[in-house]
């Protein structure tokens, strides 16, 4: 018998931005399964993210605390 694995699936979108002077990416994932959004401000906050839900053993964590609160997306996608 298989064993069922959960996993989750995202849309993600990256674009460039400056911050003090500093080259980075600002981060936006969608949950395919959900459609909820949540924005990143930079690499290791979506870093961090996805960290926590694999520790979380595939349970999915709701995208909506956006604490970021900002939605800069790039325009023309």
């Amino acid at each position: 018998m298989k064993r069922y694995v959960p996993y989750q699936a995202y849309l993600l979108r990256l674009w460039p931005t400056q911050h003090d002077g500093r080259a980075d990416y600002r981060a936006y994932l969608e949950s395919v399964a959900t459609g909820e959004r949540k924005n990143f401000p930079n690499l290791q906050s979506l870093l961090a993210f996805l960290q926590t839900q694999r520790e979380e053993g595939g349970k999915q964590k709701p995208l909506r605390d956006d604490s970021e609160g900002q939605h800069n997306e790039p325009q023309g996608s």
